[in-house]
């Protein structure tokens, strides 16, 4: 029979109030670190007003084609050509 193992730490155990406000510190550390992120973080997003939705620039076809668009051969499936 294998011998039962001990502990050799002198550490105590933690209990779960100990735990708990261990992961309540580290959450509110990290929401303090993203707000001050956030609030130094330059939003393109903001400068438009709410409600506003912004519209893609137009092209022409000589445009597009400087783009050098993929040629589609017509084989693939749609599910393929998005893989």
């Amino acid at each position: 029979m294998a011998p039962k193992r001990t502990s050799t730490s002198a550490a105590p155990a933690m209990t779960r109030a100990a735990i708990r406000k261990l992961v309540a510190d580290s959450v509110a550390t990290a929401l303090e670190a993203q707000a001050a992120t956030m609030a130094n973080f330059d939003n393109t997003n903001r400068n438009t007003r709410q409600g506003e939705a912004r519209v893609a620039r137009k092209c022409s076809y000589k445009e597009f084609l400087s783009c050098q668009p993929f040629n589609f051969k017509g084989t693939e499936g749609a599910v393929d050509l998005i893989r």
